[in-house]
């Protein structure tokens, strides 16, 4: 299967777009990008709750206006076979973890 770089682009913005909304603390908006059965796994290997788990999380930062900044140092988009189902993963840096990896 050939991807086109087009729906490259578009797994890029929207991750792109996650990144931004966290650092804006937009939650409307940030948990719109994810599927309704994502898994979240954070930057604590014990890290891995459903969207709704990891909502009530977020949810009291983001509403003091609060969120997380990482800024992507490199990232890898691969797709499924047939095009439908793509993977990602990051180096990312944030100032108060340093280095950390997003998938």
């Amino acid at each position: 299967m050939v991807v086109r770089e087009g729906e490259r682009q578009s797994v890029n913005q929207v991750l792109d777009a996650l990144h931004d909304a966290a650092a804006r603390a937009e939650e409307a908006r940030y948990f719109a990008l994810f599927a309704p059965e994502a898994v979240f796994l954070g930057t604590d290997a014990t890290e891995r709750w459903s969207v709704e788990e990891f909502r009530a999380y977020a949810r009291p930062i983001f509403s003091q206006g609060r969120g997380w900044m990482y800024r992507v140092e490199r990232r890898f988009v691969g797709f499924g076979p047939e095009g439908r189902t793509a993977w990602f993963d990051e180096s990312l840096t944030n100032a108060k973890l340093g280095a950390c990896r997003g998938s």
